[in-house]
């Protein structure tokens, strides 16, 4: 293999290399997530459409939502056997690795993603991921939408 070749290899190596590491980015800072996550105040973010039905004030069909506030809590609002629970707990996002971020809400731990929003979609999207260990459980992946306004 001559010189010329391997230097322009090299060279191509080194783009892509670079280029590889500007996509591989994270799409958030720490800042940023939060402020996606709470938009500065709080934020509905829905896992499950939350149904309710006449009755009781707390009666309901079937969802979850959860609200990100930006003062470190989250309200989990779940649809348990026809009434609805609330749970509140601390929340906070770090860095995991130079590419991840990790969100802790309790004591679990999330990788989390925020996609941008596609151009034109009302939707905005959060995706959270628990990763396990072991072989008999599984990986968890939860899916949750934000409908801006």
């Amino acid at each position: 293999m001559s010189i010329r070749w391997r230097t322009h290899r090299s060279v191509l190596a080194a783009m892509l290399l670079v280029t590889t590491t500007a996509l591989a980015a994270p799409a958030s800072s720490i800042h940023e997530a939060t402020q996606r996550l709470t938009a500065g105040s709080s934020k509905d973010w829905i896992f499950k459409r939350f149904e309710t039905i006449l009755g009781p004030k707390n009666a309901c069909k079937k969802g979850e939502i959860w609200t990100f506030r930006s003062s470190g809590w989250v309200e989990i609002r779940r649809c348990v056997k026809g009434k609805t629970q609330l749970s509140k707990k601390r929340w906070q996002i770090q860095k995991k690795s130079d590419l991840d971020l990790l969100l802790i809400v309790g004591t679990l731990h999330y990788t989390i993603l925020l996609p941008d929003p596609k151009p034109g979609s009302a939707l905005e999207e959060m995706h959270l991921r628990i990763v396990s260990t072991r072989t008999t459980v599984p990986t968890t992946d939860m899916r949750f939408t934000h409908e801006r306004d």
